[in-house]
């Protein structure tokens, strides 16, 4: 874990643990082979790690975003990390946000204008095309619409497995 200062706010910077990134991923292309377990990897348990400290957290999952995401609940129940979940944007759409964004000056990744209307890792993510859906430079060439932060308990291509471990 990392510690960063961005405008008087505190970061804290999660990443997989070097044993489980030296096991599972040693050159760095596990995104490639399966994107899932490379999710499960570098965002899902590293977040559990945090997330199991705590009694709830705070989201910016939105129900426009994608069709799992239509019935988010502003409070919800997380069962995969079981602990409260608040999702207090669920009801806005992306105008509402790039409004809000505008109107209070708020800092935002600047590849949001260069096509990048949903920013991943840096080898899931590509600028997204005219016509395409906002998501769909994420994981362009997989089936995968979700990194697993969001949804119920991970698949079992997901599951990273420790092979001739004792």
């Amino acid at each position: 874990m990392a510690q960063s200062t961005m405008t008087g706010i505190d970061l804290l910077v999660f990443g997989p643990h070097p044993d489980d990134r030296n096991a599972f991923d040693l050159q760095g292309t596990l995104w490639s082979r399966n994107p899932d377990a490379c999710c499960n990897l570098r965002k899902v348990e590293p977040l559990r790690r945090k997330l199991s400290e705590l009694k709830g957290w705070v989201t910016a999952v939105r129900r426009d975003q994608t069709k799992n995401r239509a019935n988010t609940g502003k409070v919800e129940w997380d069962e995969k990390f079981q602990l409260v979940k608040v999702n207090p944007l669920a009801d806005w759409t992306t105008r509402m946000v790039w409004d809000y964004v505008h109107k209070h000056n708020v800092l935002y990744n600047p590849l949001h204008d260069q096509n990048f209307p949903s920013i991943g890792c840096t080898h899931c993510t590509r600028a997204v095309q005219a016509g395409e859906d906002a998501r769909a430079g994420r994981w362009a060439g997989f089936q995968k619409t979700e990194c697993g932060l969001h949804v119920g308990p991970q698949p079992a291509t997901a599951q990273l497995i420790r092979i001739g471990a004792d």
